[in-house]
């Protein structure tokens, strides 16, 4: 069994939405509702990939990032922000693989995910599929 997926962020639907996606590529996902929860659960877990909000509470998504700088093993991090590119640009980029912009485009992001879990699985595509319905979202 691989490891699971975390996904750290504060707005339910968004959550929902990217379990969604994850649970499609039959891989296992976790949650977290702000960067405190998600740090424990990264020191108590081993995570493969978190989806990281930059605007959380508690602790934000900035400061999961510095305080994964040094952890190893370290998850594979992508940033999910509305943030704009100047907000973002501090970013170390050892521990952020990738920045996807709010509003995403749901496939973009699948793709996106399939994508960075095949390559930490060992490119086993055989496990990883989607097959996601049209969830009315608007493409960007």
């Amino acid at each position: 069994m691989s490891p699971p997926i975390l996904i750290a962020d504060d707005d339910p639907a968004i959550r929902t939405l990217l379990k969604l996606i994850v649970q499609r590529t039959g891989l296992e996902v976790a949650t977290a509702t702000n960067g405190e929860e998600a740090l424990m659960m990264i020191e108590e877990g081993n995570y493969a990939l978190v989806l990281l909000d930059l605007q959380m509470p508690l602790v934000n998504g900035f400061d999961v990032v510095e305080r994964l700088r040094s952890k190893r093993p370290r998850p594979v991090i992508l940033v999910l922000t509305a943030l704009p590119s100047s907000q973002t640009v501090l970013l170390d980029c050892d521990v952020v693989k990738a920045i996807i912009r709010k509003p995403f485009d749901v496939e973009f992001l699948a793709d996106i995910i399939a994508g960075t879990a095949r390559s930490l699985l060992g490119g086993d595509e055989e496990r990883l599929h989607f097959g996601l319905p049209d969830l009315g979202f608007a493409t960007q």
